[in-house]
């Protein structure tokens, strides 16, 4: 009848403490290994680590990588700003598939925007602008 008891309290221990959750696998895919596309998927990944496992994808054709969101086929993708416009009208690399990319640019969220190249000011040389 012990032996009995300390397994019941043993049984019972072991369904009280929760297993952790095991982390939701996202994917996501960058653009260029060199470029911000590509860095800013892997530094988002590190801040999604506690809940979430990011599995990126680099040297993608990020075009392709908006429409892969769109239809589900990946959860998260730096994209070019144009891409969404042209979605949502089923032209430019779109233009093929038509209303098909129209209707798939419904399921498209935005999480932020960022200046994805180099960026070289310029003045006039009788500006002032020495620096």
């Amino acid at each position: 009848m012990k032996t009995l008891h300390k397994t019941l309290a043993g049984l019972l221990l072991a369904l009280s403490v929760a297993a952790p959750a095991q982390a939701e696998t996202l994917r996501a895919e960058g653009g260029s290994a060199a470029g911000l596309s590509a860095l800013v998927p892997q530094l988002l990944s590190k801040y999604a680590a506690d809940k979430h496992e990011v599995r990126v994808n680099i040297d993608q054709t990020l075009t392709r990588s908006a429409l892969k969101v769109a239809t589900g086929a990946i959860d998260v993708a730096s994209t070019p700003s144009g891409a969404f416009a042209r979605m949502q009208t089923g032209t430019g690399p779109y233009g093929e598939l038509g209303q098909e990319a129209i209707d798939a640019s419904a399921n498209i969220r935005s999480l932020f925007a960022f200046l994805g190249g180099h960026v070289h000011a310029i003045t006039y040389a009788d500006s002032g602008i020495e620096t």
